[in-house]
């Protein structure tokens, strides 16, 4: 079966977003994971799409996303006000001729009926996520984790395998709705899909939790710090793909799914 991979605006910018100047380096955590991912999409537009919508919101975001890398890089340096601005635009010029470079050598545009979509998105995508919202559970706090979990210290009660598999029955879904733009995106994928007539995979590539399997973290009672369990719930990702027929993915694991393909052919 063929694939089709559509790329989220994080991706695009987890790749694009790496600047060097003095001892500072400017990059974002999932950076070499991105580069790697389009690194073997590289002149196989065929592979990879990234449409009009995610094109303008990935130009838009990279401004802000720049920003918040110098806050974090230059807390303690002594830059003046003006040259940092004079720094934010010379990393902003740099990264945007490298999206653009990463958008015209490793993906291509997909045609998008924007009728459809909206109605996709109207009718379907935005009904279907108000409900599964409503029986999802969060588990952010420990004031949120469940009463039987909590008792004798749920920190070593979480970590066995039947309780992973308990709490994976109830969707466990990290932050709240998906913005208007994740919602397009979803719509715009389903209409991929279903352009496929259905016998193609289509992937989303992204790094946002409305996409890709959450993490379960452990919270301990006597500390605002959580835990990675190392196990992932993917109810909501996969309850997506059952009902509209696109598959939620980090660039990482669709980057190992593609060599994997390669290899065999």
């Amino acid at each position: 079966m063929s694939m089709k991979i559509l790329i989220d605006s994080c991706v695009l910018i987890s790749a694009s977003l790496y600047f060097k100047f003095k001892n500072k380096t400017i990059k974002e955590l999932e950076y070499e994971n991105s580069l790697r991912f389009f690194s073997i999409l590289k002149g196989r537009g065929d592979l990879g799409y990234v449409t009009k919508t995610i094109e303008v919101e990935s130009k838009n975001a990279l401004l802000n996303a720049i920003q918040k890398s110098l806050i974090l890089n230059m807390k303690e340096s002594p830059t003046s006000r003006f040259n940092l601005m004079e720094l934010q635009d010379t990393i902003f010029s740099h990264c945007l001729d490298k999206m653009d470079t990463i958008i015209e050598e490793c993906t291509s545009r997909p045609t998008i009926v924007i009728e459809q979509r909206e109605k996709i998105k109207k009718a379907e995508i935005e009904p279907f996520f108000k409900d599964i919202i409503g029986k999802t559970e969060r588990y952010r706090t420990p004031q949120h984790v469940p009463k039987i979990i909590s008792k004798g210290g749920f920190v070593k009660f979480l970590k066995k395998a039947t309780a992973i598999s308990g709490l994976s029955r109830k969707y466990i879904y990290i932050g709240g709705a998906p913005r208007d733009n994740d919602l397009r995106l979803m719509a715009e994928a389903a209409f991929i899909y279903r352009k496929s007539k259905r016998i193609e995979e289509v992937y989303v590539a992204s790094l946002d939790n409305h996409f890709v399997p959450n993490r379960i973290f452990i919270y301990h009672p006597d500390s605002p710090n959580r835990e990675f369990t190392g196990s992932y719930c993917s109810g909501v990702r996969d309850n997506v793909k059952k009902v509209f027929g696109f598959i939620g993915e980090r660039p990482n694991i669709i980057t190992s799914i593609l060599k994997e393909q390669l290899k065999s052919k």
